[in-house]
């Protein structure tokens, strides 16, 4: 069957790609559960997350081979516990993307709309200025908009104020104030988008923090299972002293970034990350050998 040239050169459909259906799909699943955490039970990502996605990924298959027979030495183990665990790797892939896509399309919308307005308004206070020495218009009203300050909350505030000064001189006159009526029409949409993107980004403040909090109860669960897995690979690796290897730790530390990431600067065992002390199977052999199972109920 023949294909138009043009439909194998046009971006694919919505529909088309199944690429972060997975991950949107475990977030969506993992949603409610995660927001039904509470307040002081939520763990902060402090780390980078995608890495940590990353390495947890690439840890499943030695853990499936090494714990497939898991469940002769351990009663309550499950095998599904690993495909919660890549459920919730997913699950915090998507949440982190989520958050910082939001974070910066808003960020560059905003970024694009202040230096059109800045843009407009240096050059309308310059024609103005111009108008002042020729006694067109008020120079102290023209001083007043060039110090309000140069905070961009006030941009649109301020161009208002010089297309209003631009208005008084057209009507005094006429094309010799210098700035068309087209150009005193675009003024005013500038300004107008400049005074709704004022609005959307306070919106848009809301929604990331609404989208932080979801990427850290979505991490909360992932530690909680990758917490779960390491006691177990501790635990059925003793005598072999190999848990370390088979099952590395998955965090990194490094310097902090903004939106809570931090730079990959190689590992750093974390407090929560560290063997646990005096596990159960400590307690019940009271030599270390592992006679027990340290998740059977005391």
């Amino acid at each position: 069957m023949s294909t138009n040239i043009h439909d194998r050169i046009l971006p694919p459909q919505s529909g088309d790609s199944t690429e972060g259906n997975e991950e949107r799909e475990a977030f969506e699943a993992l949603l409610p559960e995660a927001r039904a955490i509470a307040d002081d039970e939520i763990i902060r990502a402090t780390t980078n997350t995608r890495a940590a996605v990353i390495r947890a990924l690439a840890t499943l298959p030695v853990l499936r081979t090494t714990l497939a027979d898991a469940s002769s030495m351990l009663r309550l183990w499950k095998p599904t516990t690993l495909d919660r665990f890549e459920q919730c790797a997913k699950a915090l892939s998507h949440a982190q993307v989520r958050y910082l896509a939001g974070q910066s399309q808003n960020t560059n919308e905003f970024n694009e709309v202040a230096a059109e307005c800045q843009r407009v308004l240096v050059l309308t206070l310059t024609d103005l200025a111009a108008l002042a020495n020729r006694n067109f218009v008020d120079a102290s009203r023209v001083e007043r908009i060039k110090d309000a300050g140069t905070s961009r909350d006030l941009l649109a505030d301020r161009l208002r104020a010089a297309a209003e000064l631009v208005r008084e001189a057209r009507a005094a006159v006429g094309d010799r104030a210098m700035v068309s009526e087209r150009e005193l029409a675009y003024i005013d949409s500038v300004a107008d988008r400049m005074q709704s993107a004022l609005v959307l980004r306070s919106k848009s403040a809301s929604d990331a923090l609404s989208n932080l909090r979801d990427r850290d109860r979505m991490f909360t669960l992932f530690h909680r299972e990758y917490q779960h897995i390491r006691r177990t690979m501790d635990y059925v690796r003793f005598f072999e002293g190999d848990s370390d290897t088979l099952f590395p730790s998955i965090f990194t530390r490094g310097r902090r970034k903004d939106g809570g990431e931090t730079e990959n600067e190689g590992e750093e065992e974390r407090e929560d990350d560290k063997p646990i002390e005096n596990t159960p199977v400590e307690r019940a052999s009271g030599g270390g050998v592992p006679q027990d199972d340290p998740f059977a109920p005391r």
